[in-house]
């Protein structure tokens, strides 16, 4: 004999395995970051400066608050390869959020976000990169 807790049970796990996804994660991703500046990548250096183009024009980004190795450096590379994976083909957007706008080198800091993920967090969280203290938004 079957018992009704073991039916309503089958019920649930049915109605769960058969719904669409509402993962608000696949929700996140596609909402962009607010107050960003859409860019599109065209060259990543290591696992914390890229290349970009916003409106026709080519800037140099650091990602603020992270730090990764170099790529001749150790797990370099790895570093690397991970930015190139998270940004490869898709839209970024750029948001300022530290009281100086370029370093030292003329690079722009910035979050850089894909969707509402701040892949600066990412990297941290991935253990790709090492966080940086300072004054900035997300330290």
């Amino acid at each position: 004999m079957v018992r009704s807790s073991s039916v309503f049970f089958l019920i649930v796990i049915c109605a769960v395995a058969c719904s669409p996804s509402s993962d608000p994660a696949d929700v996140d991703q596609q909402m962009p970051a607010p107050n960003s500046t859409p860019a599109t990548v065209a060259h990543v250096f290591d696992g914390d400066s890229i290349e970009v183009e916003i409106e026709g024009r080519t800037e140099e980004i650091r990602m603020i608050g992270i730090n990764a190795p170099e790529s001749d450096e150790c797990f370099g590379e790895r570093a690397r390869d991970a930015l190139i994976g998270y940004l490869e083909g898709k839209d970024i957007g750029l948001v300022g959020g530290y009281d100086v706008d370029v370093d030292q080198y003329g690079r722009r800091l910035r979050y850089v976000y894909v969707g509402a993920e701040n892949i600066n967090g990412r990297m941290l969280a991935d253990g790709n990169a090492v966080t940086l203290q300072g004054d900035h938004t997300y330290n």
